[in-house]
């Protein structure tokens, strides 16, 4: 794929800085909710919101990197189930089309919120307090690692698609 002088690629980093914003409401939201309180403090309903926020900022994540691997690849997975994949792909550069996007240690927490969120979905429930609290916890320093990866290839982006002089 020819990245030079693509207004596509301009638009593309654009809106996906705007997910992440969007995600990092879902964070904020997070943070409120707990505010130093500990698991065991949690009502049930609290904890499928807590649950529902990780589901959300999951789903962010793999919307973002859904987005790269169609735009950016130009690759589509078979099927509806591509799960670990969508996440292994994005550790691997792809040559003369783009660097990898994750590093193999965000790679690991990422996979650890899709199988909770994926489990979770399967159970139809709210899983066990420890688990959602941990991830929970995790959440932002999880989403801090994870903007600065997708802005540094966002930036690889930007300037690969010539996009300096439509910068706000």
């Amino acid at each position: 794929m020819n990245l030079r002088a693509c207004p596509a690629l301009c638009r593309l980093t654009e809106e996906l800085r705007g997910r992440l914003k969007d995600m990092a409401r879902v964070v904020q939201e997070v943070n409120r909710a707990l505010d130093g309180r500990a698991a065991e403090t949690l009502s049930p309903l609290e904890k499928a919101g807590l649950l529902y926020y990780l589901q959300a900022f999951y789903a962010g994540v793999e919307d973002i990197l859904l987005r790269i691997v169609a735009e950016v690849d130009r690759f589509s997975f078979p099927g509806q189930d591509l799960g670990r994949e969508l996440l292994r792909r994005m550790t691997l550069e792809v040559p003369r089309v783009r660097p990898a996007v994750l590093d193999t240690g965000l790679f690991r927490r990422l996979e650890a919120y899709r199988t909770f969120t994926a489990e979770a979905r399967r159970l139809r429930g709210i899983p066990a307090p420890a688990p959602v609290f941990a991830l929970v916890v995790d959440l932002p320093d999880v989403y801090a690692a994870f903007a600065a990866q997708v802005e540094m290839f966002l930036d690889h982006l930007w300037r690969a698609g010539e996009c300096g002089g439509q910068e706000e």
